[in-house]
């Protein structure tokens, strides 16, 4: 555990969550989802390179993987690799996807803190709608999908996007994730950002200013630092 009572915001209002590796246990799903459509060009991807660039794989990043590897593939092909790569988790792996064990009961557990939860991922929409239940998802008042803004994660645009959807300043607020990409896009819009451990070691998640191994703990952090800060 890694407790530490005075990361808590005072008059923490809002809460606002990445969706793979952070409350869906979906990564493994996307990762062969990655590998199995990039081999079909004889190109291989590797886990880490996926897990350590989650939420920030762009063309460009690609490209310069394939490049170490001695290929040299037009940017158009990785772009229609992206686009088979969607279509491919979608149809296959999709169904396969769970939430973690304690994501319901946190985010409840939060929202009977009266906190407001939000869901900032850099899927699209239609991918949420295929994987989120719609138990959990009513549960968000806000969700900020990839689509719906023009700089993803490590720009802090996505949640910037959600702070302004849910009426809050950043120092209101704290955001939950799971990779190094949303923990400086968390960080750049002024949040304060706690990490899980469910994909990365603590080391790769160095930047964020907790990291906790499980939903449940990190929510039990939050409860414990409004507890601290509400007393006398």
């Amino acid at each position: 555990m890694n407790f530490k009572i005075d990361i808590v915001p005072p008059g923490l209002k809002g809460v606002l969550f990445d969706l793979d590796g952070t409350i869906l246990d979906s990564m493994p799903w996307h990762i062969k989802a990655w590998q199995e459509i990039f081999a079909t060009q004889g190109i291989t991807i590797e886990e880490e390179f996926l897990y350590l660039n989650e939420g920030a794989i762009e063309s460009s990043h690609l490209l310069e993987a394939v490049e170490q590897q001695g290929l040299t593939p037009e940017e158009s092909t990785i772009m229609a690799l992206l686009v088979r790569q969607a279509e491919h988790f979608n149809k296959n792996f999709a169904r396969f996807v769970t939430p973690f064990p304690d994501t319901l009961a946190t985010l409840e557990r939060l929202r009977d803190l009266d906190l407001e939860l939000a869901l900032i991922t850099s899927s699209t929409g239609p991918v949420v709608e295929r994987v989120l239940g719609k138990e959990i998802r009513d549960l968000f008042a806000v969700i900020v999908t990839g689509d719906q803004v023009k700089k993803g994660k490590p720009h802090p645009e996505p949640y910037l996007t959600g702070l302004n959807k849910l009426g809050l300043d950043p120092q209101t607020a704290l955001a939950v994730e799971n990779a190094p990409a949303g923990i400086r896009s968390a960080k750049a819009a002024g949040l304060v950002c706690l990490a899980l451990s469910t994909t990365l070691n603590e080391f790769r998640l160095r930047q964020a200013d907790a990291v906790f191994a499980s939903l449940t703990e990190l929510a039990e952090q939050i409860s414990l630092g409004l507890k601290y800060k509400a007393e006398p």
